[in-house]
C-alpha cells in the first residue's frame, strides 16, 4: 500500500483501536505521521541510510553497501530455522517484505498469547509500552513513540552477507536508537 493508503486505514480503524501494521513502506513522512494505532515493521529509509552510514565509516573500503531487514544467509539466532521452513514453504528465500509480514502476524499472535483476555485497546497498549519483540535479531524488538519497530539491520556488501548494524565500533551494538529515530510531527 503506499503511505497514503496506510494512513487512511489506520484513521479508519482509530477509534475501534483495530492496530494497522505496514509492512511494505518504508517512507520517512509516514513515520512521523503518528497514529497510535500504526506500526511499522519495516525499516524506515533514514534507518537504513544510518546502517550503511555506519557500516561505511567502520569498513571504508566497502563498495557495494546496502541495509536489509532480512537476508537468507542469515543464520544466527534461530534465522537459519526460519529460513529454511520459509523455503520449505515457499519455494524461495525469504525477502525483506516476506519478514515484514511474518514479524508482524508474529506481532500479532505473541500479543495475543500473552493477553487472551486483552481488548484491542490493551492490545494497543501492549505494542507500545511492553512488549519486547523476538525478531529472530539477537535483541528484543519494541517500538517507537512513531510507531516504527526499533531493530537491527543487515548488511549486505558486494553481494554477500556482510554484518550487522548497529556496526560495533561505530555505535553501541544494542543502541537500536543509532539507527533512524523519526520524530512525531504536529
Amino acid at each position: 500500500a503506499s503511505p497514503k493508503e496506510i494512513l487512511a486505514a489506520a484513521d479508519a480503524l482509530a477509534d475501534a483501536h483495530v492496530p494497522v501494521f505496514n509492512v511494505s513502506s518504508n517512507d520517512d513522512k509516514l513515520r512521523t505521521q503518528c497514529r497510535p494505532n500504526l506500526f511499522h515493521v519495516p525499516p524506515s529509509a533514514k534507518m537504513l541510510a544510518d546502517a550503511e552510514a555506519q557500516w561505511r565509516k567502520a569498513h571504508p573500503d566497502a563498495k557495494s553497501v546496502e541495509a536489509r531487514a532480512w537476508h537468507e544467509g542469515f543464520v544466527k539466532f534461530s534465522a537459519r530455522e526460519l529460513n529454511r521452513r520459509w523455503e520449505e514453504a515457499t519455494g524461495r528465500p525469504m525477502t525483506d517484505e516476506d519478514w515484514a509480514i511474518w514479524a508482524a502476524y508474529k506481532l500479532v499472535s505473541d500479543a495475543i498469547a500473552n493477553n487472551p483476555e486483552a481488548d484491542a485497546e490493551e492490545l494497543l497498549a501492549y505494542f507500545h509500552d511492553e512488549m519486547e519483540f523476538d525478531a529472530v535479531k539477537g535483541v528484543f524488538a519494541t517500538f517507537r513513540e512513531t510507531g516504527q519497530l526499533r531493530q537491527p539491520l543487515l548488511i549486505v556488501a558486494d553481494g554477500k552477507l556482510a554484518g550487522e548494524a548497529p556496526v560495533r565500533g561505530v555505535a553501541d551494538s544494542e543502541d537500536l536508537d543509532s539507527l533512524g529515530g523519526e520524530r512525531c510531527q504536529p
